[in-house]
């Protein structure tokens, strides 16, 4: 087993801290660093192609969708909050675990994926990206510092996180009430 002094780490979209550290918190500490959302999107040319204006269920489950190990439990996440329900099967036609080969399938309308938001905000702003948004609900998970009580901290931490801590201040003090990254 890996030993760790310090991590991030993602709750599972659970929604609060208290479902991670239950048991753990003698041991460690965890800071709410924000809510990293997701979305499902396409390109504007894919939506006008295969939507024809429509996100209901029964079109969102036959699209062509580029999917990552790490994303796809997020996929079914989104349809569970959108719809109550999962798709049996899902027509994967890209898999890769290159989040910038995504990406790129998805701006050059090789179907649909669930991205981080900031990973497409550009595209989605300039509207190059289409949003597929059924309910209007977004899919958010909390991304959470974790560590270890009662540990002088070392070099490499103390570093870590004062970079880490300025980085956030930036996003924290550039971010609108409108964009979804949000430290709510």
């Amino acid at each position: 087993m890996d030993s760790y002094d310090l991590v991030l780490l993602d709750n599972g979209g659970k929604g609060n801290t208290s479902t991670v550290n239950r048991g753990r918190d003698r041991l460690f500490s965890f800071k709410k660093i924000f809510n990293e959302v997701f979305l499902l999107v396409c390109s504007s040319g894919y939506f006008h192609r295969k939507f024809h204006g429509k996100t209901d269920y029964g079109t969102l489950k036959n699209q062509e969708y580029l999917q990552t190990e790490i994303l796809t439990p997020l996929l079914d996440q989104w349809f569970r909050l959108n719809f109550k329900r999962m798709p049996d099967t899902i027509n994967t036609v890209m898999w890769s675990n290159d989040l910038e080969a995504i990406i790129n399938g998805v701006k050059s309308g090789m179907g649909v994926a669930i991205l981080p938001y900031h990973s497409v905000k550009k595209e989605v702003d300039s509207e190059a990206l289409s949003v597929i948004a059924p309910s209007h609900r977004q899919l958010r998970r909390e991304v959470v510092l974790t560590t270890i009580k009662n540990k002088n901290p070392g070099l490499t931490e103390k570093a870590f996180a004062s970079i880490l801590e300025k980085e956030l201040d930036k996003l924290q003090a550039a971010r609108t009430s409108d964009t979804p990254l949000s430290a709510g």
